[in-house]
């Protein structure tokens, strides 16, 4: 037992008070546990004495006495009522304050971003020049430049529809943005055919729509260099070209090599080079 504890359970032997070891255990916890609730210092035992003999009983002139000198508790008539009351009364208010100062359980919203990124090119230090069963697979570090694989695309895509973004940063630091309402992947089977649509954005549509159809990625199947599943007379995905849905060849081609990631703008006619570029998906909001 503490010294405290110790005077205590003194008090109550010399007034013939059958108080056990333990009650004194649960008042003194209860003052502590109280007095620090309510003013977030240890409080001294003497203040404690004090503190709760002047509430229970303000005008007894004990109390007084008690500020100057606990050892004054041995020789002062208490009874078995009285401590016990006291060990009931301060349990009661410890607990009470304690599950108040209880930091309570809250829902947290987490802020998870809606948006999948599948293709992001930043430095060149990943090779998009690969296999079909790399693009299929997946490749790279999803932190920083990666692929993430055609088959997950497929398996995102297949049952709700997802709206694409791409964002992208020319050579000469112009922003350029490319919004597509419907973004589908086929199965393996077909070759992980494309289909998008609904095309929005400050960069002309040269992915689903360009000023030659024979360029648009929309309902063509995916090519790599080792898997030709264009629709011209040579492999698109040839000469570092990078796997991509080509058709005979394509307005836009984003896994091209580094520093080389082509997008055509329709309204100056110029083929516009990008040194950095990000592919994201998510659920589509609305009809």
């Amino acid at each position: 037992m503490s010294s405290n504890s110790t005077i205590l359970l003194q008090l109550c032997t010399v007034q013939l008070v059958r108080v056990s070891e333990m009650e004194v255990s649960f008042v003194l916890f209860a003052l502590v546990i109280s007095s620090i609730s309510a003013h977030n210092t240890p409080p001294t035992f003497n203040d404690l004495v004090c503190q709760h003999c002047n509430e229970i009983h303000a005008e007894n002139r004990l109390a007084r006495n008690l500020k100057s000198d606990s050892t004054a508790l041995l020789s002062k008539d208490f009874n078995a009522t009285l401590v016990r009351q006291i060990i009931r009364e301060e349990l009661q208010r410890a607990f009470k304050l304690f599950r108040n100062k209880r930091p309570r359980k809250t829902k947290v919203k987490r802020a998870v971003s809606e948006w999948t990124v599948f293709q992001r090119r930043t430095d060149g230090i990943v090779s998009f020049d690969r296999d079909w069963a790399d693009y299929v697979n997946g490749f790279g570090n999803k932190h920083a430049e990666f692929w993430l694989g055609l088959e997950k695309l497929h398996q995102l895509t297949q049952s709700i529809r997802y709206e694409l973004e791409i964002n992208m940063i020319e050579r000469n630091g112009t922003y350029l943005t490319a919004r597509y309402r419907s973004f589908h992947v086929g199965s393996g089977s077909g070759n992980y055919r494309l289909r998008v649509s609904g095309y929005s954005g400050n960069a002309t549509d040269s992915f689903s729509k360009p000023s030659a159809p024979k360029w648009s990625s929309n309902r063509q199947q995916f090519s790599t260099r080792d898997a030709d599943h264009d629709n011209s007379d040579r492999n698109c995905a040839g000469n570092r070209e990078g796997g991509w849905w080509y058709n005979g060849c394509y307005a836009a081609n984003l896994n091209r090599v580094f520093g080389w990631m082509l997008w055509y703008d329709q309204e100056r006619g110029v083929k516009m080079a990008m040194r950095y570029t990000e592919m994201k998906i998510r659920p589509a909001k609305g009809p």
